[in-house]
């Protein structure tokens, strides 16, 4: 009978979850979709969007960059609609993260539950951001409505980008990674020293 050593054993066991996990993690992602990517908008007033995405967890971040050199663009009427449609999901608070270089955004109240949001800044190409988390339901689609104005009279440098980002994880079925991990014990146990 050949017997092994526990330590040749342990290593074996740790190299096959280590190719394991290693094959495992490149599948959880951060899921980023850009909803809209304006660049140098030409002059307007109230132009209606409504951009659609899908849940993919639980949270879900809208978030909308923008800048515009030497006037404004701003956003008005801002809201989350499940399936388009029912109660606004979106708070009336917005989180801003400020240009890295000529910061000038802010919010101002245009009669709706979630305030108008302003692009100035000094810097073109340098975004001012706002944010928010939003309860979302996997699976369900969800419609992001706006009303777009940019001045037009001095609409460049400008431009506004909407995304919407949440994690995901694409995990394997068990079945398949209990298999790939007997494959891989397996071929291990194959290439073990045979003493005589």
């Amino acid at each position: 009978m050949t017997k092994y050593n526990p330590r040749s054993l342990a290593r074996l066991l740790i190299t096959c979850l280590s190719l394991c996990l290693a094959l495992w993690l490149p599948l959880i992602s951060v899921q980023a979709g850009v909803l809209l990517d304006l660049v140098n908008p030409p002059g307007q007033n109230n132009t209606p969007y409504a951009l659609t995405f899908n849940a993919t967890l639980p949270v879900t971040t809208l978030a909308l960059s923008g800048y515009q050199q030497p006037a404004a663009l701003w956003t008005t009427d801002n809201g989350v609609f499940l399936n388009g449609a029912g109660a606004n999901l979106l708070s009336p608070i917005w989180t801003y993260s400020p240009a890295a270089s000529g910061a000038d955004a802010y919010v101002e109240n245009d009669g709706s539950s979630v305030p108008a949001l302003f692009f100035e800044g000094t810097t073109p190409g340098s975004f001012d951001t706002f944010y928010q988390f939003i309860a979302t339901t996997v699976g369900d689609s969800y419609t992001y409505q706006f009303y777009f104005s940019n001045n037009p009279l001095f609409p460049y440098p400008s431009a506004l980008l909407v995304t919407v980002d949440d994690f995901a994880v694409d995990v394997p079925e068990p079945i398949s990674l209990a298999l790939f991990s007997l494959g891989l014990l397996g071929l291990g146990w194959s290439q073990r020293k045979v003493r005589i």
